[in-house]
C-alpha cells in the first residue's frame, strides 16, 4: 500500500516537474518547434497522398477508361465498315478494292479484340463479352466465305449467307455490334467510378490546405515569440521555413486549379464531342452498308432501307437547305440531329471549319444515295450498282470515302485536345519532388532556427 502510494506521488511529481519545464522559455520553443516540425510531417504525407491520387484517378480516366471507351466505338465503327465492304465485294465478285478493305478491317477489329480481351482479367464481364464477340467474328466472317463462294459459282443463295451475315452483325441486343456496345456501357460505369474518386482528391487537396493555413500561422507565432523573448528582430531560418511552406502551399493550389481545369475541358468538352464523332463515324459506315445491302437484295431491301433513313436521320435530323453548310460555317443550324449539336458546340481552334467540312461531305454523301436510288427505283439494279461503285467524285463510293475522312479529321482534332488536356491536368514528378525536398527543408530551418535560441537562453 505504502509503496503504491509512493508510486503515485512519483508519477505526480514527474508530471508537475515536465509541465514546469514546459513552462519555460525553451519548454515553450521545443514544444511549439514539435508542433511545427509535426504538423510539416504531416502536411507531407498529405500533400504526397493528394498529388499520387489524383495522378492515379486521372490517369485511370484519360490512360484507361476513356480511351477503352473510345476503343469499343473504333471497334464498332471497323466491324460496321467491314460489313459494308463485304457487300461492295460480292457486288463487284469479290476482287478488287473492296476485298482488301473488307479483309483489313476485319483483321484490324480481330487484333483490337484480342488487345482487349488481353486488358481484361479472367472472369470479368467485359471479358466474357469480348470472347463471345469473337467467337462471333469468326461466325460471321465464315458466312461471308460461303456467300463470297457461292457468288462466284451464281448461286442466288450466297445473297442469303450475306444477309444471314448481316443480321448476325447488325441484329439489336444480341448481334456482334450490339455485343460490342456493351463493353461501351460497361466502361461507362467503370468512369462513373473514377469520376467518384476524385471527392478523395478533393477531400486530402483541402486537407492539405488546412493544413498549411495552420503551420503558417503556428511558424509567425513562434516567430513572435522569439522576438518577444530575445529581443531579436528576425529569424531567417524559420522565416525560410515560412516561405518554403507558403511556395509549396501555392505550387498544390496552382496544381489543384489546372488540373480541375483540364478534367474539366477532358470530360466535358473534347470527351463528348469525340465520343458523338465516333458514333458518327460508326453510324455513316451502318448506313452505307445498308445501301450496298439493298442494291444486294435488288428490290427486296425495304428493311435495309429504314435501318439506313434511321441511321441517317440521326446524323441529321430535317432538311438541309441549299445555304445550310454556308449558314452553319456562321453559326446558324437551322437542322437537328448529331451534327448539328457538334457544330453549334464547337469551339477549338479549326472545329468548326472541320466539322462544316463533314456536313458538306454529308451533304454529297446523300445526293450519291438519291442518284443510285433513283436508278434503282427504276428496275435497273445492274446501273444502280455500277453508279453507286463509280470512282469518280460525287458517286456513292467516292462520297462514303470523303465522307469517312472529314469525320476522321474531326476525330484527330478532338483526340488531339483531349489528350493535350488530360496532360496538362496530371501532376508532374517535379511537384512530387519539391513535396519532399521543400518539407525536409522547412523542418531542418524550423529545428536550425530554435536550437540556437534554446542554448543562447540556457547558457
Amino acid at each position: 500500500m505504502t509503496a503504491a502510494v509512493v508510486r503515485s506521488s512519483s508519477s505526480r511529481l514527474a508530471v508537475r516537474s515536465i509541465r514546469r519545464a514546459m513552462s519555460t522559455t525553451p519548454g515553450k520553443l521545443r514544444a511549439r518547434s514539435a508542433v511545427s516540425v509535426a504538423g510539416i510531417v504531416v502536411l507531407w504525407a498529405i500533400s504526397l497522398a493528394a498529388v499520387l491520387t489524383a495522378g492515379h484517378v486521372i490517369d485511370g480516366i484519360g490512360l484507361t477508361t476513356v480511351p477503352a471507351m473510345i476503343d469499343a466505338q473504333r471497334i464498332h465503327a471497323t466491324l460496321a465498315d467491314a460489313d459494308r465492304e463485304a457487300a461492295d465485294a460480292f457486288l463487284t465478285g469479290g476482287t478488287g478494292t473492296a476485298e482488301r478493305r473488307y479483309q483489313s478491317d476485319v483483321t484490324a477489329a480481330s487484333d483490337e479484340l484480342e488487345r482487349a480481351a488481353e486488358h481484361n482479367g479472367d472472369g470479368a464481364p467485359a471479358a466474357r463479352q469480348l470472347a463471345s464477340i469473337i467467337a462471333l467474328v469468326a461466325e460471321y466472317q465464315g458466312l461471308v466465305q460461303t456467300a463470297r463462294t457461292d457468288n462466284r459459282q451464281d448461286f442466288p443463295v450466297g445473297a442469303a449467307y450475306l444477309r444471314r451475315a448481316s443480321t448476325l452483325m447488325h441484329e439489336p441486343g444480341d448481334g456482334i455490334l450490339a455485343r460490342v456496345d456493351s463493353l461501351d456501357r460497361m466502361n461507362s460505369a467503370d468512369l462513373a467510378v473514377e469520376d467518384s474518386s476524385l471527392w478523395l482528391v478533393v477531400v486530402t487537396v483541402t486537407a492539405s490546405g488546412l493544413v498549411t493555413a495552420a503551420l503558417l500561422a503556428l511558424l509567425v507565432s513562434l516567430q513572435a515569440f522569439i522576438k518577444r523573448r530575445f529581443k531579436r528582430r528576425w529569424n531567417a531560418r524559420l522565416l525560410g521555413s515560412t516561405a518554403l511552406l507558403g511556395f509549396l502551399g501555392c505550387w498544390l493550389a496552382l496544381q489543384s486549379v489546372v488540373s480541375y481545369e483540364g478534367l474539366a475541358m477532358a470530360e466535358r468538352q473534347a470527351f463528348p464531342r469525340l465520343y458523338a464523332m465516333w458514333q458518327m463515324r460508326s453510324l455513316v459506315a451502318d448506313a452505307s452498308g445498308n445501301e450496298w445491302l439493298s442494291l444486294v437484295a435488288r428490290g427486296n431491301g425495304a428493311a435495309f432501307d429504314s435501318a439506313f433513313n434511321k441511321e441517317t436521320s440521326e446524323i441529321v435530323a430535317g432538311r438541309l437547305s441549299q445555304d445550310s453548310v454556308r449558314l452553319a460555317r456562321l453559326g446558324r443550324v437551322s437542322f437537328g440531329g448529331m451534327l448539328a449539336a457538334e457544330i453549334r458546340a464547337a469551339d477549338f481552334p479549326g472545329e468548326r471549319d472541320a466539322t462544316v467540312a463533314v456536313l458538306a461531305a454529308y451533304e454529297v454523301f446523300l445526293d450519291a444515295d438519291a442518284a443510285v436510288r433513283a436508278k434503282a427505283a427504276t428496275g435497273d439494279y445492274d446501273g444502280a450498282v455500277a453508279l453507286a461503285l463509280d470512282a469518280r467524285g460525287g458517286h456513292l463510293e467516292a462520297a462514303f470515302s470523303d465522307l469517312a475522312g472529314s469525320l476522321d479529321a474531326v476525330i484527330g482534332l478532338l483526340q488531339r485536345r483531349f489528350d493535350d488536356a488530360i496532360g496538362r491536368s496530371r501532376p508532374g514528378p517535379a511537384l512530387l519532388l519539391a513535396i519532399s525536398f521543400l518539407s525536409g527543408s522547412a523542418v531542418w530551418l524550423v529545428v536550425g532556427g530554435v536550437r540556437p535560441r534554446i542554448a543562447e537562453y540556457t547558457a
